[in-house]
């Protein structure tokens, strides 16, 4: 089965290019004709050679991935669930770069808790909001200094002042 591509990849962290949402939608006009979604297990294989490897729902005709399946992109891959075609709920990504993020996923974006790491050896667990660190977490930069504590909007926060760390 051939499906159009119609979104972004995911933000990469460091990435002010990309939209921070999944590439392509599995969508077909083929099944589910009732309004009553249609669960099913299949592969999508898309114009650009992407491939998707899981479960979906077919609504109004419309095949939605959902549950759990695999999204594949050349050298970028993620592992997870998936809820009306979004990244959503638990769930691994691995970019082209060698980073990977480990973690929960909210409306394609990482957010609740999750580990980053980056292909330069640094590294982060904690809280997530909208793909910026954000709560409780742990940056280990690439000298191995650890910086413990509040980040908020993708910044730490040191008791004076906010820190851009990546």
């Amino acid at each position: 089965m051939l499906f159009r591509s119609s979104a972004p990849r995911p933000a990469e962290m460091g990435d002010s290019e990309s939209g921070g949402t999944p590439k392509r939608s599995a969508r077909s006009s083929t099944t589910g004709k009732g309004s009553e979604p249609e669960p099913g297990t299949g592969t999508f294989i898309f114009v650009d050679g992407a491939k998707y490897v899981g479960e979906y729902i077919a609504v109004q005709g419309k095949r939605l991935r959902h549950g759990k399946g695999q999204f594949t992109d050349g050298p970028e891959a993620y592992d997870g669930e998936w809820a009306n075609d979004a990244m959503e709920g638990q769930g691994m990504y691995t970019f082209a770069s060698g980073a990977l993020y480990d973690g929960s996923f909210k409306a394609n974006k990482f957010d609740g808790e999750g580990n980053y790491k980056w292909a330069d050896g640094a590294s982060y667990k904690g809280g997530w909001r909208e793909n910026k660190m954000h709560g409780k977490g742990m940056y280990i930069d690439t000298d191995n200094v650890r910086w413990k504590g509040n980040f908020h909007n993708g910044k730490f926060f040191n008791g004076k002042s906010f820190v851009l760390l990546r």
